[in-house]
């Protein structure tokens, strides 16, 4: 009999050549399960998030870009973080402005929001990707981590090895990015938060 996994990590890529380089170290095949995405359709990641999130039967579930590195033992220390309450990722942003990354901490850190290159909780939250408002590629994190603010759920960056690679911003992304970012800041009108 098939063991249950302990994490459900989603990984998320535009073509099958980002897909193929998408790296974890150290992964325990039988408390792991990795599905990854080839998204050349467009597809909003609130969308698959959610898509994701109710088929998972692992107890944490995780949601990343497939240029998201994770080195030995980074899944684990997520995995950990997400079993114990919080909604956790790789970097983030404090309400003074500070950016976090989980390989400048000796601790799990709070943070305002998460970005979006990945995020991990426990499915049993009850915590959704809103997939109305968040029809692209980006805030769709940002907008979980202030709906876990408003439940009182912890957001953090704990200490592990993970990074993020060739990312770029043109033109194009940050046009995107700054609608998306407007309408999250409609959204929670009258909330403190910062971003990435």
């Amino acid at each position: 009999m098939r063991r249950t996994p302990s994490v459900a990590l989603v990984y998320i890529a535009k073509d099958s050549r980002d897909l193929d380089d998408f790296y974890v170290g150290g992964v325990d095949a039988a408390h792991t399960e990795l599905i990854g995405i080839d998204n050349k359709t467009g597809l909003s990641l609130s969308a698959i998030g959610n898509q994701m999130l109710d088929r998972c039967q692992a107890p944490v579930f995780g949601l990343c870009h497939a240029d998201a590195v994770f080195l030995d033992g980074a899944l684990e220390a997520f995995a950990a973080e997400a079993m114990a309450g919080a909604i956790c990722g790789i970097v983030g942003r404090s309400l003074v402005g500070d950016y976090i990354s989980a390989s400048m901490v000796s601790a799990p850190t709070p943070v305002s929001t998460l970005d979006g290159m990945a995020v991990f909780l426990r499915p049993d939250l009850g915590l959704r990707f809103d997939a109305k408002t968040f029809i692209g590629f980006h805030c769709h994190v940002e907008d979980l981590c202030l709906q876990a603010h408003a439940r009182g759920i912890a957001v953090t960056i704990p200490p592990a090895a993970a990074h993020h690679r060739n990312h770029v911003t043109d033109d194009s992304w940050l046009h995107d990015y700054r609608i998306y970012r407007a309408k999250l800041a409609a959204k929670w009108r009258g909330t403190e938060f910062a971003t990435t």
